[in-house]
């Protein structure tokens, strides 16, 4: 199953059946999957067009004649008001009838998406089979864009990271009290800050975390310009980044609206000291 003509892949086999598992198993895009691992959108577009038939379950055609199958549906948001219903929660939707093996708990055959406002099938009433597919953005109902991003160093202010020596000379420094440095996330409109750190974490580094704990040592040295004055501030190396947070439109519109903007200082988890020099 490893034989591949042409460039070599850029992951082990045991990492691309990985990647292909999280992007079954999870709600997100390729484009947010590829930082994760470290290559390409193009990359991870190839490994899950060439894995994915690979380790696709074939649907069953015939069964035991004591097989138990558990029918089920459940309904799918669809922005294509033309092929879907309304539903009570005022979202447009089409409904999926999933048939499951009880003893395996595989599922063995998904029919096709049909409009519909009850995850059950309406025995009352004709559902005739329609050829029309619906129309499906590959994007969440609400998502998170990262608009800049800036290096920073995210400094840790409690006493004991923060030293100041000269004129002249040398000065030692070290971390004598242990603490976190937090995120800061603030911003306009309904936003959750774990949405904002997750697609900065998949967008800018995914060394980016909601905190990272500092701890006590760090013993470090500098030599100070003649006349003039050394500052050591211990930190994370972090990132400041504008966000905006934006709902999808409907229809056929997959393009979004926006509904929240704001910044964020974003530690990651290499931490340092930050050394500068002023006249006075």
């Amino acid at each position: 199953m490893d034989t591949h003509r042409g460039h070599p892949w850029g992951l082990t086999l045991e990492d691309r059946v990985l990647l292909l598992a999280a992007y079954w198993r999870t709600n997100l895009m390729v484009r947010q999957l590829a930082p994760l691992f470290g290559i390409s959108k193009s990359a991870a577009d190839r490994i899950t067009d060439h894995l994915g038939p690979m380790l696709a379950l074939q649907p069953r055609k015939r069964f035991r004649k004591d097989t138990v199958l558990i029918v089920d549906g459940t309904l799918v948001p669809t922005r294509d008001h033309t092929i879907a219903e309304q539903s009570k929660n005022y979202r447009y939707s089409t409904t999926h009838q999933v048939v499951m093996d009880a003893d395996t708990r595989l599922v063995v055959v998904v029919g096709r998406p049909l409009p519909g406002n009850r995850a059950d099938w309406d025995d009352a009433a004709a559902q005739p089979l329609s050829d029309n597919m619906p129309a499906m953005c590959d994007t969440p109902s609400t998502w998170y864009s990262i608009t800049s991003k800036q290096a920073v160093h995210v400094p840790s202010w409690w006493n004991g990271t923060k030293y100041k020596d000269g004129p002249g000379g040398t000065m030692t420094v070290v971390v004598t009290k242990g603490g976190t440095i937090s995120a800061d996330v603030t911003g306009t409109g309904d936003f959750e800050v774990s949405g904002v750190i997750w697609k900065a974490k998949a967008s800018v580094s995914v060394k980016i975390g909601a905190s990272v704990t500092v701890t006590t040592g760090h013993t470090y040295s500098r030599n100070i310009t003649k006349n003039k004055y050394g500052h050591l501030q211990y930190g994370s190396w972090g990132y400041k980044v504008t966000w905006k947070k934006y709902r999808s439109g409907s229809g056929r519109n997959c393009g979004g609206v926006e509904i929240g903007h704001g910044s964020a200082t974003l530690p990651t988890s290499e931490t340092g000291w930050k050394y500068w020099e002023s006249a006075s």
